[in-house]
């Protein structure tokens, strides 16, 4: 379990950057300038902080698979709608409930690693989830940009989420064969 959350944080940095193309979705396809930019990472990071506050509000769930499944799939299930959105409102809307599904995966995986890990093992653990999550996310970044330069931004947002989406279906196809609490 504990190598199928690492390879999803990898899966998901290295493909699932879509912050890197918003400013092209700002500017290009909703046509909203730098303010609307803002507003843009504003409703994301909205969703985010409200995310946040409801995973804390739920406490030790037993529910954290479904937290991390969940999160995964509708973050980037929001991501695909807003590649497609050429309404702002509706574009703003789909990066709230991104920005809130995006918090219950990335918090339930780096939960569910460390709650994982033998304390003699957490730092080291830790340091290759970390390069799963930090260290790889710059490559996805330049991924991301190349495809949306070689074709479009709507199509490699698609892309990037759809991988992510398959990525998480097999995961969770094989994290089923384990019990809950398994390490």
């Amino acid at each position: 379990m504990l190598c199928a959350i690492i390879a999803q944080i990898a899966v998901v940095s290295l493909f699932g950057s879509f912050h890197v193309l918003l400013p092209v979705f700002a500017k290009d396809i909703l046509q909203t300038g730098a303010s609307g930019f803002g507003y843009l990472m504003a409703a994301h990071g909205t969703g985010a902080f409200l995310g946040a506050l409801t995973l804390a509000s739920t406490g030790n769930s037993p529910h954290r698979r479904k937290f991390f499944y969940g999160g995964l799939f509708g973050w980037n299930g929001m991501m695909i709608v807003f590649a497609y959105s050429h309404v702002y409102w509706l574009s703003a809307a789909t990066l709230v409930v991104a920005g809130f599904c995006m918090m219950f995966f990335f918090a339930t995986a780096n939960t569910g690693v460390q709650s994982r890990v033998p304390d003699a093992l957490r730092g080291r653990v830790m340091g290759i989830y970390s390069f799963a999550f930090i260290g790889l996310s710059p490559f996805g970044s330049l991924l991301a940009g190349w495809l949306a330069q070689v074709t479009s931004a709507p199509f490699t947002v698609t892309l990037g989420a759809s991988i992510c989406l398959i990525a998480g279906l097999i995961g969770m196809r094989r994290m089923t064969q384990q019990p809950e609490g398994a390490k």
